[in-house]
């Protein structure tokens, strides 16, 4: 039983990073074909967050294995973001999104300088909070600028994410991390979804 147990987490930690990398390469196709308009603010900041994501959650949950949803996001952020801007499909940041990516120097401050990982996980929390602010206003007026299908997927990885660090998880932080995650991406994939789309067109 115990081992059986012991599994589950590893389980759903693997299935939810597979997850997170089959939504990057759905996403990469389709904005190659111009149904997704990516927003730089956001990009930038998930692309600069990803690689320190990872390590902070390892540290915050005690577990690499956690962490690997993470560790393949960085590795989708990075090439997503390379991968458009050398496509040119990648505008350039205005000044105020500029101002929401230098939001990550506290947070990094706050964890390797200061060592306190569970504020710097409430800091970070906060980063993602305005992170999607820029998207979802685009998203709201223009749902054509998303597709729904890459985000759907995500926020099924990251509901696994959720469950698992309610079950086994012990840093409040991270958990509220995972649930914003969870509801932001969902928040895209709902005001994209095929329904406005096409209202939009019409």
């Amino acid at each position: 039983m115990s081992e059986t147990r012991n599994a589950i987490p590893i389980i759903l930690s693997v299935i939810a990073a597979l997850m997170n990398g089959v939504g990057y390469v759905l996403y990469n196709i389709r904005a190659t074909k111009g149904n997704s308009v990516p927003n730089p603010a956001s990009w930038i900041i998930w692309t600069v967050m990803a690689l320190i994501d990872t390590f902070w959650m390892a540290d915050a949950t005690g577990n690499w294995v956690t962490a690997a949803q993470f560790a393949i996001g960085t590795v989708g952020c990075i090439a997503t973001f390379s991968f458009l801007v050398g496509k040119g499909k990648m505008r350039k940041p205005k000044p105020i999104e500029w101002v929401i990516v230098s939001l990550e120097i506290p947070m990094v401050v706050t964890w390797l300088v200061l060592g306190h990982t569970q504020t710097a996980g409430w800091i970070l929390l906060l980063i993602y909070l305005v992170s999607f602010c820029p998207m979802v206003r685009e998203i709201r007026t223009d749902p054509n600028r998303e597709s729904a299908g890459p985000w759907a997927i995500w926020t099924a990885a990251y509901v696994l994410l959720t469950v698992n660090l309610l079950l086994y998880g012990k840093s409040p932080s991270a958990i509220a991390l995972a649930v914003l995650l969870m509801l932001g991406h969902g928040l895209v994939g709902f005001l994209s979804r095929d329904g406005r789309r096409e209202k939009r067109i019409l």
